[in-house]
């Protein structure tokens, strides 16, 4: 859950800076907190707990992760950026934000968290404390969509092969693609990194192409060889070339 904006105009009752300041930083803490706190108590059941992202809370996971928290401010800013790895997009914003006068927290690199990737930041207005408690994400969703779509593909495929061909070879082909996409779920939901996630989804791509070696007939196997090696090759990304 976002929230766009938050107003609000405090005072300090002893009229003293310092209080006010670190009032409305630990305000804005709080706030971003209930960004995930909400959605996980609205979701939530006995069975299952659902998680949420926040920006306080990606910051604390890769701190928990062993990542390096970086402040950054005008001094540091060349220094801080050649050091972290983080979306375009969100070093952009950094850089802007600093530029502007602003004090920036983030961390070394994005977290995977229960199949969402991305980073989290803080834009601190150091004059008054107030904040932006951003995150950034997207990393795989471009991989998800991939395996999506395979999976999609694969079960049309199986559907042809039932009305048109045979019956006993679509159905078993159902059943396979449909045991790897329940593994696949299970594998992002549980991924603790990028490459857990990308990983996962590779080899789920391959197993269901596989598929098509015991159910399909020749010229379906030569398609799904093809497929996992195309599609294998880039969620796996072993030669840098797709993200």
């Amino acid at each position: 859950m976002d929230i766009d904006r938050v107003a609000s105009n405090t005072e300090s009752k002893i009229n003293c800076y310092d209080a006010w300041k670190d009032f409305n930083q630990a305000n804005g803490a709080m706030l971003s907190a209930f960004e995930h706190l909400v959605p996980e108590q609205l979701f939530s059941t006995p069975q299952q707990k659902a998680e949420g992202v926040s920006a306080v809370k990606a910051i604390a996971i890769a701190n928990a992760q062993g990542q390096r928290i970086y402040t950054i401010d005008q001094n540091n800013l060349e220094t801080a950026l050649s050091q972290i790895t983080l979306d375009i997009d969100t070093e952009n914003d950094i850089r802007a934000a600093v530029e502007s006068g602003k004090q920036v927290t983030t961390h070394q690199s994005p977290i995977t968290y229960h199949g969402w990737t991305g980073a989290g930041y803080i834009i601190t207005d150091t004059e008054s404390g107030a904040g932006a408690y951003k995150i950034s994400g997207g990393a795989d969703g471009a991989i998800f969509i991939l395996t999506l779509f395979f999976f999609v593909a694969v079960f049309a495929i199986a559907a042809f092969i039932i009305l048109n061909t045979s019956v006993f070879l679509g159905i078993g082909l159902l059943v396979w693609e449909a045991f790897g996409f329940a593994s696949w779920i299970y594998d992002i939901q549980n991924a603790q990194s990028f490459e857990d996630f990308s990983r996962g989804s590779a080899g789920a791509v391959i197993v269901g192409a596989l598929g098509f070696l015991g159910f399909g007939g020749v010229a379906e196997a030569l398609i799904a060889r093809w497929i996992g090696i195309i599609f294998g090759t880039a969620l796996t990304n072993p030669f840098g070339w797709f993200y």
